[in-house]
């Protein structure tokens, strides 16, 4: 549990909340964070409190370790997604015309065939 503090070798678990599992892409990685706890005073309250100041004293505690992203150059990506884009617009237009002539082919057997057996009847 994130309650209990990091382990030895770094990793801190996350606990079992949907607060913590939305937030935990960013709760370390590649980005800053920042925690804002609201507490409340009240007797009634004091048990959530409680949690809550020990949730953003761990979360407090994590290191991040942000590193620059690196964008790929888009031109060589958009050259590179246009000639596949382009083979596959050659690949699918070779395999519909293979389709129309099978089709034809097939077309053309079966009114070989109904011909065939008008000139039996």
């Amino acid at each position: 549990m994130l309650a209990e503090g990091p382990k030895a070798k770094g990793h801190i678990p996350y606990r079992d909340s949907k607060l913590t599992r939305m937030l935990q892409n960013c709760l370390g990685g590649n980005s800053c964070t920042a925690a804002i706890v609201n507490i409340s005073d009240a007797s009634a309250h004091v048990d959530e409190t409680k949690n809550s100041l020990r949730f953003a004293s761990f979360t407090k505690k994590v290191v991040n370790s942000a590193k620059i992203n690196q964008a790929a150059p888009s031109a060589e990506l958009l050259r590179k997604y246009r000639s596949e884009i382009d083979s596959l617009r050659t690949a699918l237009s070779k395999g519909v015309q293979e389709q129309r002539q099978e089709i034809l082919k097939e077309y053309e057997a079966e009114k070989e065939a109904e011909k065939e057996a008008e000139v039996k009847k």
